[in-house]
């Protein structure tokens, strides 16, 4: 038996002649990546502490991973370390890293903030696993059976039925671990809240505080994101810092960015795997909020705004909504549970600024969408609403808004209102002067002090 407590494994010779000029570090270089060798010989490494270093890309992700995936459960401790990009560059490697005043200290504080690695699904990455390796998992709660741990849930409904106020409440309960309904009471955990629409200040805060919510457990991401490359690996690392419970993304489609359709299925798909991916790698729920599109959808599975592969790619879909004879009486009903059969829809009120449960409700899904299930708003607030929400994530093409805007049951004359009501920004992108590459550009105007 190889008896080293921590093995530090690089791609390449040189990577690995870079990382010994560090100091005191055993090193293996990972040239022989292929899973055959290391099925041979990684039993002889069962002592080992190992940190496999990637190279910055898909290709030197996906040789780390298959590499993990050998070594998985036959070593002490495993992980995997992407070194941040320095520069600008995504192709920053170990090299450069220690050219650029790296030491042994930064590179162990690094991994100490690495979490063990798991064998996740990788988003962008194909592996061949035979399935008699493939241990049967256990599904976790953080609501049973509303709530999934380490998975997607969306929460769907109206804007004005409470889906914020619904959110925080679960955010509160997780924060004091007080439990929720038909859940008994648990340890107390960190939320992270991803808000573009309510304020931190005015809304949020009070919200919580109203809910008697543990403040010092709830944390919240200010400033611009898309979930981009970048963004996605931006809010990767929050969570890895905050390490939550619970991630609570309000609204969506803030943050999806105005380069993603939200009516692409490969668009919309290939965010959320990557939000799947990061929700079971750091064990976090995540908990998205998503508005209705207008229009009679023979199934409610159907009526969320954009591509049906948003819900397609949630373990876990809630609506929420008003009972058609009686706007202030509200319910969320359980859509859609991959993992368990679908909960008993639960009842909730909004009064005088504070939120209640109230226990099992009858309240189904074609109640709820029902057309007169809102207290009517007229067709110019709607088309307002949908708009200061379409533009909230950035710039957007005119024609991918006009497009939506039909979809959400808004005609182009009501809309083209509402962007001169909310003084909406129109450009022209494109080069001058040729034919059919300019295109118009909305966005939202800059704030008022700005």
């Amino acid at each position: 038996m190889i008896n080293i407590m921590l093995l530090y494994v690089v791609e390449d010779d040189d990577s690995a002649a870079a990382l010994t000029m560090l100091g005191d570090l055993e090193v293996a270089t990972g040239q022989t990546t292929s899973a055959k060798w290391w099925n041979t010989y990684a039993p002889l490494f069962g002592s080992l502490s190992v940190v496999i270093i990637a190279n910055r890309g898909a290709l030197g992700r996906s040789r780390a991973v298959s590499l993990a995936r050998s070594l998985c459960g036959r070593v002490e401790s495993l992980k995997i370390l992407e070194l941040p990009a320095m520069y600008g560059r995504q192709d920053f490697g170990i090299r450069d890293w220690v050219s650029a005043n790296g030491s042994k200290e930064a590179l162990e504080f690094l991994c100490s903030r690495e979490p063990e690695w798991q064998p996740v699904k990788e988003d962008g990455l194909a592996y061949i696993v035979p399935i008699a390796g493939v241990q049967p998992e256990t599904v976790e709660w953080l609501w049973c059976p509303y709530l999934p741990k380490s998975r997607l849930t969306l929460l769907e409904g109206d804007p004005g039925v409470g889906k914020s106020w619904l959110s925080l409440a679960v955010a509160a309960a997780i924060s004091l671990g007080s439990g929720l309904p038909a859940q008994e009471s648990s340890m107390p955990a960190p939320v992270l809240l991803a808000s573009a629409e309510d304020g931190l200040g005015d809304t949020i805060r009070p919200r919580l505080s109203a809910l008697g919510a543990d403040l010092e457990n709830i944390h919240a991401i200010e400033g611009p994101l898309a979930f981009d490359d970048e963004g996605l690996r931006i809010l990767a690392e929050f969570i890895r810092d905050v390490r939550p419970a619970l991630v609570i993304v309000d609204p969506l489609v803030a943050y999806l960015g105005a380069g993603v359709d939200l009516h692409r299925a490969n668009e919309t798909r290939a965010v959320l795997s990557r939000l799947a991916g990061i929700s079971e790698k750091y064990s976090a729920s995540i908990l998205a909020v998503r508005h209705l599109a207008k229009g009679g959808a023979s199934r409610p599975i159907y009526r969320g705004l954009g591509s049906i592969d948003i819900a397609a790619a949630c373990r876990s879909v809630l609506l929420a909504g008003c009972d058609p004879a009686n706007p202030q009486r509200r319910a969320m009903v359980h859509l859609k549970s991959n993992l368990s059969p679908p909960g008993r829809p639960l009842g909730y009120e909004i009064r005088d600024g504070r939120f209640y449960w109230t226990g099992e409700s009858c309240l189904t899904a074609r109640q709820i969408l029902a057309a007169d299930d809102n207290p009517p708003i007229s067709a110019l607030e709607n088309a307002a609403l949908f708009l200061s929400e379409r533009l909230l994530g950035g710039p957007a093409e005119a024609r991918a808004v006009f497009k939506d805007a039909n979809d959400y049951g808004i005609g182009e004359i009501t809309l083209r209102r509402a962007k001169s009501q909310l003084k909406i920004v129109s450009r022209r992108e494109g080069e001058p002067g040729k034919k059919g590459v300019a295109r118009f550009v909305w966005e939202l105007p800059p704030a008022p002090d700005s």
